[in-house]
């Protein structure tokens, strides 16, 4: 291939090829191997002549390494032009490419400017629109910026978002759920802000009567509980009323005179040095039942009256 052409385009011409010609012995080879290998059939050797077999066995391996070798060396020789010819179209296709590489970040650089120059313009639209319940990039398309998206189609969207969220905000307002209107500025989103205000919802009233069927059961409980302490009161009042109905009876059977309790005296006044009362003996068996015989006991002991075990 000559060096030397006008080169006009970048199609690749061939000014010249011939396929080479090689007459060589190694079909003759290739016959005779095939018809050598019989007489090295596993058959032929035994125990006795290793030896020979070691032999044959080295002679195999040079003489296929020494076949091998030599095609090789042709091999280089008629690849050598081939290989010369691929290296100058790979270099050629390498400066290619660094020339395209080029062009493409000068490609690139201009279009990002032309994108950047309309990002800016929608940027002054928007600040034009005194809008700051959300911020543009959370409505912001990239597909505004491509050059087949005209301004007037960008401001349209850009009006038409606005009142969408103004008007979704005033049906949120009448929910009367200020945690769902966060949730919808920060989705933009009214059916995930509405299912919020059900959720919040919801929850309050799982509060609600979780609090008052806990007041219910404290209430429940206060009240049983101040009517058992109303019914031992009562119960203890009248095992005392009991007890004392007994000891009354029995004083009047003995023939002694229970005297009437004295009014308390003054707290101005300075009370008069008692009395010593006069110590009576009565003997007496009880019959009663366990609490009966527990109150009597009580009683006895709040009065003071002094008893003996009878064996």
């Amino acid at each position: 291939m000559s060096d030397t052409t006008e080169v006009q385009t970048l199609d690749l011409k061939v000014e010249k090829f011939d396929l080479g010609t090689l007459e060589t012995n190694a079909q003759a080879i290739l016959d005779y191997v095939r018809e050598k290998v019989k007489t090295y059939d596993i058959e032929h050797y035994s125990g006795d002549n290793i030896a020979e077999a070691k032999k044959d066995k080295a002679e195999l391996n040079a003489a296929a390494k020494k076949l091998n070798d030599t095609r090789l060396e042709y091999e280089r020789m008629w690849m050598k032009p081939f290989e010369t010819f691929k290296k100058l179209v790979a270099d050629a296709c390498s400066e290619i490419k660094k020339a395209s590489t080029a062009i493409d970040q000068v490609v690139k650089d201009v279009e990002q400017g032309e994108k950047d120059e309309k990002r800016r313009q929608i940027e002054e639209y928007w600040k034009g629109t005194a809008c700051d319940l959300f911020p543009l990039d959370q409505i912001f398309d990239p597909r505004w910026l491509n050059k087949s998206t005209k301004y007037t189609a960008i401001e349209d969207e850009i009006d038409e978002r606005i009142r969408k969220v103004k008007a979704d905000l005033v049906i949120l307002e009448r929910l009367g759920e200020p945690e769902a209107k966060v949730c919808y500025l920060e989705t933009l989103d009214l059916n995930k802000a509405i299912d919020r205000a059900d959720t919040l919802k919801k929850n309050r009233e799982r509060i609600a009567a979780e609090e008052k069927a806990r007041e219910e059961a404290e209430a429940k409980r206060k009240a049983d509980r101040e009517a058992n302490e109303k019914a031992a009161a009562e119960a203890k009042e009248a095992d005392t009323a009991n007890t004392i109905a007994i000891v009354d009876s029995i004083l009047e059977e003995e023939g002694i005179e229970v005297a009437p309790e004295e009014p308390a005296a003054p707290l101005e006044s300075v009370a008069p040095e008692p009395k010593k009362p006069e110590l009576h003996e009565i003997s007496l068996k009880f019959f009663g039942t366990i609490e009966q015989l527990k109150g009597l006991r009580a009683y006895i002991d709040e009065q003071g009256i002094t008893y003996e075990k009878i064996a």
